[in-house]
């Protein structure tokens, strides 16, 4: 990648999206702390992740004696996006739109199955660190495949934008051309 516009353009979204995880992660754990003084704006957090997340208050970590506005599980998996994708360019270029191996996705997965399976058939009733925990790790391994996805979108469409300028450019010069002779 020679343009350095497509070498600041990842960067920039990669910033965006980690602001974006912030202050998702921040209504999670503000809805129970202004509860009390602004129950308006409380509730109305809690209604916006309602419909993403069960929110059934013995599952969920508590914060100002209230409970977080998403469960353990959903909010490790928050917390796990967020800090994968902190790392992400540690780990990998921000512009290398090839995803990781679907093995770590099943790998990961096969924890949270068996906990949901589990949990689902009232067989065991899973803590809720360790559905944290598992959350966690399920989500440390999204940004691997979603940012990948993301960024190969991007660069196919700034590719079609380039190509659909050159070809005008193109069909200008042969116009000129034509219209010199």
């Amino acid at each position: 990648m020679k343009d350095p516009v497509l070498k600041k353009k990842p960067f920039f979204l990669w910033l965006c999206l980690i602001f974006l995880n912030l202050i998702f992660i921040f209504l999670v754990l503000a809805a129970p702390v202004i509860r009390h003084r602004s129950p308006q704006l409380s509730l109305a957090i809690y209604a916006a992740y309602a419909p993403f997340c069960h929110q059934i208050k013995e599952r969920c970590f508590a914060l100002a004696g209230e409970p977080l506005a998403i469960c353990a599980r959903c909010f490790g998996i928050m917390t796990g996006f967020f800090l994968s994708l902190i790392l992400y360019p540690l780990i990998r270029k921000l512009t290398c739109p090839e995803p990781f191996s679907p093995s770590l996705l099943i790998g990961v997965s096969f924890p949270m199955a068996v906990d949901l399976f589990g949990n689902g058939l009232h067989f065991w009733s899973s803590p809720n660190w360790l559905r944290f925990l598992i959350g966690s790790g399920w989500g440390f391994s999204l940004p691997f495949y979603f940012w990948p996805a993301a960024i190969s979108l991007w660069l196919t469409k700034t590719s079609r934008k380039k190509y659909e300028i050159k070809k005008k450019d193109d069909q200008s010069a042969k116009t000129r051309f034509l219209n010199q002779n």
